[in-house]
């Protein structure tokens, strides 16, 4: 059986410079893997280079068996790949359900079923749908992001750092959520994440990457958060390319 995603000894750059080297992961439906590392240790590379803005130099990368670049764009937003990324998320002039919406394709009926569906699992976005996007909090225009993955229907989320800007007590609570909604509804998610400790209470499996290097791969089980420390602390080696 194919996971939803695959990558094989990846190899990923930016024309023919190489930041991420043999990297090897798969999100199965209903879990969620943890892609870990400092700045520049090569993890949004990674991303890019599944939803096809960054180059695959060696190796494969499959989606649901397929090579990616053979199936791209059309599961992006709104089919089969869901993407949070680490920048913008919400299109500030239109409102909040709109921005909910917005990728969303189907019947009147299933539209509503979908941000039915949103407001279930974060029940605080109800009371914003009616306001413009813009006047948020950038925690809040987050979490507007991570909804709008729950409307499309997408099967594989990647999400690039969803917890940015969050409160603790609330970043957990997003975790928590997302984790019984991967379980849930099967969907497989990538995730990488600065806030490693409340990573590794959701995450199935982990990948550490450091200086465009897999460094650790496992369930969070086999390792620590003070040993997760020191992997990224210790990974970059002198000569490493640096990687974004």
């Amino acid at each position: 059986m194919n996971g939803l995603l695959e990558l094989d000894r990846a190899s990923i750059g930016y024309g023919d410079r190489i930041v991420v080297r043999e990297v090897t992961v798969t999100v199965d439906p209903g879990r969620i893997i943890g892609l870990l590392g400092g700045n520049g240790a090569g993890k949004s590379s990674i991303l890019r280079a599944v939803y096809g803005q960054a180059t695959l130099i060696e190796g494969a990368i499959r989606l649901d068996g397929h090579p990616a670049e053979a199936v791209r764009p059309p599961v992006v937003d709104g089919a089969d790949l869901g993407i949070l990324l680490q920048r913008e998320s919400v299109f500030s002039s239109l409102t909040v359900k709109e921005n909910i919406l917005i990728a969303s394709r189907g019947t009147p009926p299933q539209l509503r079923e979908r941000l039915g569906a949103v407001v279930d699992l974060f029940p605080e976005v109800k009371p914003w749908l009616g306001r413009t996007a813009g006047v948020l909090s950038g925690g809040e225009r987050r979490i507007v992001g991570v909804s709008r993955l729950v409307a499309s229907d997408a099967r594989l989320w990647l999400l690039d750092e969803p917890g940015a800007g969050l409160a603790r007590p609330l970043l957990e609570r997003l975790f928590a959520r997302l984790s019984r909604h991967a379980k849930d509804r099967g969907i497989g998610m990538l995730l990488v994440e600065q806030h490693i400790a409340a990573a590794l209470e959701v995450v199935d499996d982990l990948v550490v990457i450091q200086g465009g290097r897999q460094v650790f791969t496992g369930p969070p089980e086999d390792t620590s958060l003070e040993q997760v420390g020191r992997m990224l602390l210790s990974g970059r080696k002198d000569g490493d390319t640096p990687a974004e």
